[in-house]
């Protein structure tokens, strides 16, 4: 290495020429240990045996390839696992999902049907934990981790396979396999392309390679326009300008919440302008400014300012260029705005004091689950607003109930010591060195804040961490913690959503309110909602457990005879209790006051059946309703006699004989 080449045009000498020759840490350990080969250093070789013997294959034999890379992949699994990177579809996450499918193919060629990755991770965590404590940390997000992609790859490889039987069902010996097809079992299920080719080769089938380099060159071309880098966003070219012109703007928020500022710059529709006018909407640049923009997931400051010229603007939100530019997005609500004037700055102290809450219960949380959890658990994502936090981590696993109040009561404790937050300026590695968490991915200035928290009575349970966000002076103004949700965002990562202050107050508030109202439709009282509940719940049980009713209002079936100048109504149900059967009579009797008799019955199961008789008042001495209960109980193979002259009922085993009994009671009428 010779040149730094800083432009096409322009290149430097190097201060020290040197030759590059590859000469790295494991290169010089297979010196030091005598072989020529990465494969037998003592690492490695641990590594392969004890794949070797889980998957009862020789480690030198025809799968010695597979076992080379199945070592190699679990230490690279395992090392970014431990950093707190996980499985998924883009970014870094993807190359690891990569990684381990490569090795998980591997494993496949094996013919080993268990799960080896998850078993080959204590051996490599033996092996390396004493010089990479963080993998001694990480063990069980990083075995919880391999398993559950170990699984779901058994799933995506038993589908690609079914996908490649169907694909070459039509497919005659010498025909090729579509290179599209090839590509897609590469891409979506994992598939190399030798193994598809060793699947078709025993069927006398080829590989149209040609399709296949080209759907994968068409992908590489995508993944690179697709490719999100750092995460840093596209930023508006009139801020990318201004901020190169500007510089940064000096943020005094640490200390005041107004300051006097002067204007440098307005923008509106993507455009500077030299003033703003009443009813205007804009984006404002400031020399200094007491607003925090929005970073490291808190929301930015609102507020107001004030001109001496008594022109007013109101400040919805902050944020700020990569380049440490602010700007605040403002509405100019009297007067005019001009640029070079004078501005005085007052950020919303309610608003920035609810966020400052939420962002250091959001620390003391962090830490409050890794000391629950273990160190495996670190931070993957967090907003902080003024209405609640929300913060996702590393961890395979629900929080059970116990978790949760364990979480909550270690929380409310540190809060309640009321320790002041203590802030430091310090370098870097200075602040690792300190044992300040550091959250990966985060790109660090030479000079950080280090934000201690809880640090009173209980100091071994404080939180620490590089933190560029604002923060209460001491832990009791944050009032309460309350933990309000958690859910999965992802495989191995969990959120967690909480509140703080007032925002606790109100939803306590709610909560009680709902209990009041609960309470009062149930009868009881709040404390006995619980007991009164699995009253209602049992009740609605044993409801349930009763054969389902018909309606009075809707029979099975149903005639109304004339004989002579008497009318026979019969109506027969299912599975209707005897209550409404008699009343269903009453209101029969009701409606037809005279020259009327009434045939009710009830079929309850399959085949038991009762039956009532009714008869109008002015036919119970000429046709009494006994003498026709008499007639048929035995057609329904039942017993009956008694009763009241105008009511009688009897019970019977044959429902089947309805119909049967209907006419002969019309034949009885007929006679009388």
């Amino acid at each position: 290495m010779q040149f730094d080449q800083l432009t096409e045009q322009k290149r430097v000498d190097l201060p020290n020429p040197c030759i590059d020759t590859g000469m790295g840490l494991e290169r010089i350990a297979a010196v030091l240990q005598g072989t020529y080969d990465n494969f037998q250093t003592d690492i490695f070789k641990a590594l392969i045996e004890a794949s070797a013997a889980l998957t009862q294959t020789a480690p030198d034999g025809p799968h010695r390839l597979a076992h080379r890379v199945i070592a190699d992949h679990i230490r690279a699994s395992c090392f970014l696992i431990s950093e707190g990177i996980l499985p998924s579809n883009e970014g870094r996450g993807y190359v690891l999902r990569r990684i381990m499918r490569r090795a998980l193919r591997y494993v496949h060629t094996t013919g080993y049907k268990g799960m080896l990755l998850p078993q080959l991770a204590p051996t490599l965590i033996n092996l390396m934990g004493n010089a990479y404590p963080e993998l001694n940390r990480a063990q069980s997000l990083i075995e919880s981790t391999l398993q559950a992609e170990e699984e779901k790859f058994s799933t995506t490889l038993s589908r690609g396979l079914s996908l490649l039987e169907d694909e070459i069902q039509n497919l005659s010996k010498g025909q090729e396999l579509s290179g599209t097809v090839a590509f897609k079992l590469y891409d979506t299920y994992g598939f190399p392309l030798d193994m598809t080719q060793d699947a078709l080769k025993s069927r006398g089938l080829s590989v149209n390679i040609s399709e296949f380099d080209a759907a994968m060159a068409t992908q590489k071309h995508q993944a690179r326009q697709n490719w999100q880098g750092s995460g840093d966003q596209k930023q508006n070219p009139v801020f990318q300008k201004l901020a190169t012109e500007l510089g940064e703007t000096t943020f005094v928020g640490y200390q005041t919440l107004e300051a006097e500022a002067t204007v440098r710059a307005l923008i509106t529709q993507d455009q500077t302008v030299d003033r703003l006018a009443t009813g205007q909407q804009g984006y404002l640049i400031v020399d200094q400014t007491p607003f925090y923009a929005e970073s490291g997931g808190q929301v930015g400051d609102t507020g107001t300012g004030l001109a001496s010229n008594q022109t007013a603007i109101t400040i919805h939100d902050t944020q700020k260029t990569k380049e440490g530019l602010y700007f605040h997005h403002i509405e100019v609500i009297e007067g005019t705005l001009t640029v070079g004037q004078t501005i005085n700055l007052a950020v919303n102290n309610t608003h920035r004091q609810a966020i400052a809450a939420n962002h250091s219960a959001t620390h003391l949380l962090h830490a409050a689950l890794r000391l629950r959890f273990g160190d495996h658990v670190t931070q993957k994502g967090s907003l902080v607003t003024a209405d609640k936090l929300r913060f996702d981590f590393t961890h395979t696993q629900a929080l059970s109930a116990d978790d949760i109040t364990a979480l909550e009561h270690h929380i409310n404790t540190l809060i309640r010591q009321n320790a002041p937050t203590r802030s430091q300026v310090m370098p870097y590695q200075e602040a690792l060195q300190t044992g300040a968490l550091a959250l990966f991915g985060e790109k660090y200035t030479n000079d950080v804040r280090v934000i201690t928290l809880a640090d009173g009575d209980e100091s071994e349970h404080a939180s620490t961490e590089l933190c560029g966000g604002t923060h209460v002076k001491a832990t009791g103004e944050i009032g309460l913690f309350k933990i309000i949700s958690q859910s999965s965002v992802a495989a191995g990562v969990r959120r967690i959503e909480a509140i703080t202050g007032q925002g606790t107050e109100r939803y306590l508030q709610d909560l009680d309110q709902t209990l009041n109202q609960l309470a009062q439709k149930l009868q009881t009282s709040p404390q006995n909602l619980v007991t009164r509940l699995d009253q209602v719940l049992a009740d609605k049980k044993k409801l349930e457990k009763q054969p389902a009713r018909s309606s009075a209002s809707t029979p099975i079936d149903q005639t109304n005879t004339k004989i002579n100048d008497t009318e026979l109504i019969s109506e027969t149900y299912q599975d209707l209790p005897h209550k409404d059967l008699l009343n269903r009579m009453d209101n029969l009797k009701k409606q037809h006051p005279s020259n009327a008799v009434f045939l009710l019955f009830n079929s309850v199961g399959t085949d038991k059946v009762s039956a009532v008789v009714g008869v109008s008042t002015d036919l119970t001495k000429k046709v009494p309703a006994p003498e026709l209960i008499k007639e048929i109980a035995p057609t329904i193979e039942g017993k009956g006699g008694g009763g009241r002259p105008d009511l009688a009922q009897c019970g019977g085993k044959n429902s089947k004989k309805i119909p049967e009994t209907i006419k002969k009671v019309e034949k009885l009428l007929n006679n009388k």
